[in-house]
Order: structure tokens, then C-alpha cells, then sequence
């Protein structure tokens, strides 16, 4: 099949749409499927993103509209079986047009706000048997939810042997690919209460896309990873993360890293209390959180009880089998049929 995806990457939105398209891509593309990419040219975290993952992509012609980016896509995906699009500016209206060029449509979402018009909605944060999509989807949809379906990539899969634990104990910050809430800082200067040079080793990825990474690198007592390879690798090598509730929580439950979040945009409202009421992190909330001293206090309540980061390990590896892309692409495999070109 020919498997068009539309995700957008920038500094304002981050990477989680793109990195969770790019797993389902490689899964797809291992099956025997032809992948492909739609995305935005003034989005340039998407593009770089993608030429590092050595996906094709095309830019699509168009304005910050869903009318003329409806259109654009639809010329695109005109040889396309199914268009897979995770976007939280696009809904039924757009998927509507996309259909008149005899594609079914595959739909990402974690905030069940608005309608839309696919053949699967895949949800990882919500509940399995939410009603949430209840009257926002056609009766005929296919309705993937839970963190079963949480889309990783495939390095994840074999859950990578934690790493030998060292004296010190090894602690992540880490809020996405550009930190556009700008938190790695604030993060790491409220770190200093926990007497981290005697107890920890403090780790921050960052990338090209985030505007204070030289600043970063210039933090004293702090070991810095720019643009990770292997992200897996890294984070099994940590006992503890902390980081905003998006899909990168994901990723450390199912390595069995005790993590601890912060709720930074609306999307994340539903992941966080998923892995919370799992037992699998620890939250601090939204950012007020980090500036009136609860996150020091947690961290170091966690760092100090080996037996309740076990606990959180376990759930968090209970929670998520890094299996959830297989089973979306068996999804689509199932419900693939024939093309029917609309006349319309």
C-alpha cells in the first residue's frame, strides 16, 4: 500500500507529532508498505527532523489555513490507500476533502475536542472503552485507545537491558526536542536543592531546534547529549526523568524509568493522569509546580524510596509493551480494501 502521513514539527509545537508518525512509518515501511511525509515548509523542525530519519517528504503549497492545506494534501495523497494525519489544527472538515481522493484516513489524537470524518482513531492517553469519541466519530469507526496503542519506535521494543547503576544516581530533564515552554532551566536550578553533585548525575538532551541550548551547555555540573541517535539507549541508562507529560512518557514507561511530569499544554492533561493513576509517575502538575518547591520535594522523596521507584519501574512497564505501532498497522492492514475513487 502507499501510506501517506501528515504531521508538522516546529519550535512552538515540538516533536511529538512527527516522532510518533516516524515510528508508525518505520513499522509500516517494514511491512512492505510505501511511506511518505506531507509537511509544512515554514515548519523546519519537521523537515530536519525527517531528513535525519532518511524518510521521504514532500512540502506541501500552502497557507496556515485548513482549506488550502485540504487541498494541497489531497493533490498529494492522490496515489495514496491511507493518509495518517496528527494534527491538532485539522478535523473533519479537512479529512472529509482528503476522502475525495479515495483514501481512508487514520487519525492520532490524545484531546477528543472536535469531530472528525476516519476509518481509525487511534488515542493512547485515554482509557480503553472511553466514550470520549462518542458522538465525534462516524459509527463505523475503528477506536484504538489506550497505551497499548502508544505508537514507539523500534528500538523500543526489546526494552534494552537497564544499564549497570553507578553510586550516583542518574537523573534525565528532558522537555522535548525544542522546550518551547523553556523549563529545562528553571528545572535544573530547582535541582539544586536536591545536593546533586554529591548523590546525582544530572543529564539534558537537547536539540538544534532548542533556542537556549548554548546556554545549557554552559550550566556547570551538567552532562549534556545533543541530537541522540538512540534515545532508548540513553533513557535505560536512567533511574529517574523528569520531563513534560507528552509522548516521550511513553517511551520511559515502557524501559521501566521512574519518571516524574509536568503538565505544560492541554494535550497532556489526559496522558499525565493515565500514567499517575497507573502508578507509573509521579506529578507535579502544571508549571507552578517547579517554582513553589513541590517538584524538589519529589524528586528527592523518590530518589531516597528505591522501593517506590521499583514499584513505578514496574507499572510503567506493565502500562506500555512497546508493541502498540504492530498493532496499528495490523489496524490498518485489516480495514485495507480496495481504493474507490471518488467523482467528486
Amino acid at each position: 500500500m502507499n501510506i501517506l502521513l501528515r504531521a508538522d514539527a516546529s519550535a512552538k509545537t515540538g516533536g511529538g507529532h512527527m516522532g510518533r508518525c516516524i515510528a508508525l512509518a518505520q513499522e509500516l515501511g517494514a511491512r512492505g508498505n510505501l511511506v511518505e511525509f506531507a509537511t509544512r515548509a515554514d515548519d523546519r523542525l519537521g523537515t530536519s527532523i525527517l531528513t535525519r530519519a532518511e524518510i521521504p517528504f514532500r512540502i506541501l503549497d500552502c497557507d496556515d489555513d485548513w482549506q488550502s492545506d485540504a487541498k494541497a494534501t489531497r493533490e498529494t495523497a492522490q496515489a495514496s490507500d491511507w493518509v495518517v494525519v496528527d494534527h491538532y489544527g485539522l478535523d473533519d472538515r479537512w479529512e472529509t476533502q482528503i476522502r475525495k481522493s479515495g483514501s481512508k484516513i487514520l487519525v492520532i489524537d490524545d484531546l477528543a475536542n472536535r469531530r472528525h470524518d476516519c476509518d481509525i482513531l487511534v488515542d493512547a492517553g485515554r482509557a480503553p472503552g472511553s466514550d470520549a469519541y462518542r458522538d465525534l466519530l462516524p459509527p463505523a469507526s475503528a477506536v484504538l485507545l489506550g497505551p497499548r496503542y502508544s505508537i514507539l519506535r523500534r528500538e523500543f521494543r526489546g526494552r534494552q537491558q537497564r544499564a549497570p547503576r553507578t553510586r550516583k544516581k542518574n537523573i534525565l530533564v528532558f522537555f522535548g526536542s525544542a522546550d518551547g515552554s523553556g523549563l529545562t532551566i528553571p528545572v535544573l536550578e530547582a535541582l539544586d536543592g536536591v545536593d546533586r553533585r554529591a548523590s546525582l548525575n544530572v543529564h539534558v538532551v537537547v536539540t538544534d531546534a532548542n533556542p537556549r541550548r548554548r546556554q545549557i551547555r554552559q550550566l556547570e555540573g551538567v552532562i549534556v547529549h545533543e541530537n541522540v541517535p538512540n534515545m532508548a539507549a540513553l533513557l535505560s541508562g536512567m533511574d529517574m526523568a523528569i520531563g513534560a507529560a507528552g509522548s516521550t512518557c511513553w517511551e520511559l514507561a515502557c524501559l521501566g524509568v521512574p519518571m516524574v511530569t509536568v503538565v505544560t499544554a492541554q494535550n497532556q492533561i489526559q496522558v499525565n493522569r493515565t500514567l499517575r493513576e497507573a502508578g507509573a509517575s509521579a506529578s507535579v502538575g502544571e508549571v507552578d509546580g517547579i517554582l513553589d518547591g513541590r517538584l524538589r520535594e519529589t524528586v528527592a522523596a523518590l530518589m531516597a524510596d528505591d522501593a517506590g521507584r521499583r514499584r513505578m519501574a514496574a507499572a510503567g512497564r506493565a502500562l506500555v509493551d512497546g508493541h502498540g505501532a504492530t498493532r496499528v498497522a495490523r489496524a490498518i492492514h485489516a480495514r485495507a480494501l480496495p481504493r474507490q475513487r471518488s467523482l467528486a
